[in-house]
This record gives structure tokens, sequence and C-alpha cells, in this order.
């Protein structure tokens, strides 16, 4: 097998940094253009389309990622809105407590943990939710809070690289737009990290998204 072949490994892993990179443009430009409304639906897009195209090698990204858009949308757009906003609450918390403008210093360690296993929790439901549109919304809770803790340093690996992308975000909108260049790829292989960790290692232990089992057998 000769390297430019077309099945070669050219054609195999250039096709795979295309799928990212075009992925992470549908998201960029979705998220962007909505002031971050679509970020969530976007953001399950982008894992659904990376994970069957690229970590499965099923189907086509562009194909996925406006079939990941159209599943029950309203429902997922209300809760990642839910989530982000609970996200932001925490955050903000922390950083009126640290400032000492919010609560006593001692709570600062409460307001961490909190923070904390919410995005923990993200990390889980989001992939999971872009997976599974039938789950029923405290179950998609419970499983996600419950898998998060169970498998804590796999799921503490996938949350940095999101928390990267928020920071990234926050700084970019602050004025440093020199580090934004980032946005342009780091979505796209922290999704890539969670379809072959999350999704793959962690989430094929269960049963809860119709053909997991077969698609990783």
């Amino acid at each position: 097998m000769k390297l430019f072949d077309l099945d070669g490994p050219f054609q195999h892993y250039g096709g795979m940094v295309f799928d990212l990179l075009a992925a992470n443009l549908l998201w960029l430009f979705l998220t962007i253009f909505s002031a971050g409304i679509l970020s969530g639906p976007a953001t399950l897009a982008l894992y659904q389309s990376i994970y069957q195209s690229t970590v499965l090698q099923e189907g086509y990204f562009f194909k996925e990622f406006l079939s990941s858009l159209k599943k029950r949308f309203f429902f997922q757009l209300a809760f990642c809105l839910l989530y982000f906003i609970f996200m932001a609450l925490s955050l903000f918390n922390l950083y009126l407590t640290f400032t000492g403008r919010f609560g006593a210093l001692w709570l600062l360690p409460v307001y961490f943990f909190i923070f904390m296993e919410l995005s923990l929790f993200g990390t889980v439901a989001l992939p999971l939710l872009s997976q599974n549109r039938n789950l029923r919304f405290f179950d998609l809770i419970k499983i996600s809070f419950i898998i998060a803790n169970k498998h804590l340093p796999w799921v503490f690996l996938c949350t940095l690289p999101g928390a990267a992308v928020v920071f990234v975000f926050i700084i970019s909108f602050f004025g440093y737009i020199e580090y934004s260049f980032v946005l342009f790829f780091l979505p796209a292989l922290s999704a890539l990290l969670i379809g072959h960790v999350i999704l793959k290692k962690v989430l094929a232990q269960y049963h809860y998204f119709e053909g997991f089992g077969e698609k990783n057998a």
C-alpha cells in the first residue's frame, strides 16, 4: 500500500483532519453568530459528528452534524442553556467569594466543589445527550452525576480541554484576541478526546443509548 493511495495513510489521516477542522468551523460559526445561544446544540452536534465520522468511522461528519441539530432541538437547547446558566452562577459565586464580596471565605471550598461537580457532570451529560435524545431530563441528570463520579480520573481528563476552550472564549471577550486562534482547532480536539474516552471507553460499558453496544463490539 502506497502512501498516497486512495486507501493509504495520507488519504485516511488527511480526511480525518479535514473532518475535525470542518466540524470545528461549523461549531464556531453557530456559537459566535448566535451570540452563544446555540453553543449547546452546536456542541452536541460536534460530539456526534466527530464520534460517528472519526472515532467510529461511520457516516459523514456534515450529515451527522445536521442530523444532531434536528433531534429534539428545543430539549437540547433548553437543557444546555440551563446547564450553562448554572455553570455561570457557580463561577460567579466563586469569584465573589474569592474577592470577599459575597459570603465568608470558608465557603470557597464548598463553591469550588460545586463548580467542579458541575464541570464533571457536563463532561458526561453533553456527550451522552448527543447520542441519546430519548433520555428524560431527570434520568439524564442522575446518570451523568453517577458516571462522572464513578469514572472520575477519565472524566476529569476530558474536562480539561473543554475548560481551556471556555477560558479562551472569556479572555477573548475581554480583549485578548491573540489567543483566540486555538478556537479553530481545540474544540474539535476536545470532542475527539471525549469521543474516544467518554463515549467509547466509559459509556461503552453501559446501555444508555440505542445501538451503542453493537457499534463498539
